[in-house]
């Protein structure tokens, strides 16, 4: 879905008209598939973390307008999502250390991204029932059409 959602933006945008925090200088050499294989090997969070991180970044889209999601930027934006929400969900997580290795990136700039991440969603996090079963519903429907 999020490589779906990718094609769409880099189809749709000439040149990078901004940068962020999560934007790295050149897109990455690893596909957001692969990627996400990485992360659900090594981070050993339920999956409702990375349904919550889909979510945040849906309402931080809504609210950063001016935030490209693109291949430049999707990485660490879903690594900083699945870390905050592993935060927010789970009894157990482990420390921004651990998931800068499994994400590629230093622990400066995970704790820059978490910061920024949480800052541009007002720092709420909670999500309702409904809204977390309508993302599950719609992830489901688009894995079994794909």
């Amino acid at each position: 879905m999020l490589e779906y959602y990718l094609a769409e933006a880099d189809r749709a945008a000439i040149a990078p008209t901004n940068s962020s925090p999560f934007h790295a200088l050149s897109p990455t050499t690893i596909s957001v598939a692969d990627y996400l294989q990485r992360m659900l090997k090594y981070m050993y969070c339920s999956d409702e973390c990375y349904v919550l991180a889909l979510i945040y970044l849906d309402r931080i889209h809504e609210r950063v307008t001016w935030l490209e999601v693109n291949s430049r930027s999707i990485h660490r934006l879903f690594l900083t999502g699945v870390v905050v929400a592993a935060k927010f969900f789970e009894d157990k997580y482990y420390k921004n250390s651990y998931y800068c290795k499994v994400g590629g990136i230093t622990n400066r700039e995970l704790n820059n991204l978490e910061y920024n991440f949480l800052r541009y969603l007002d720092f709420s996090l909670y999500v309702s029932h409904e809204d977390y079963e309508r993302y599950f519903n719609t992830l489901m429907t688009f894995a079994q059409t794909s």
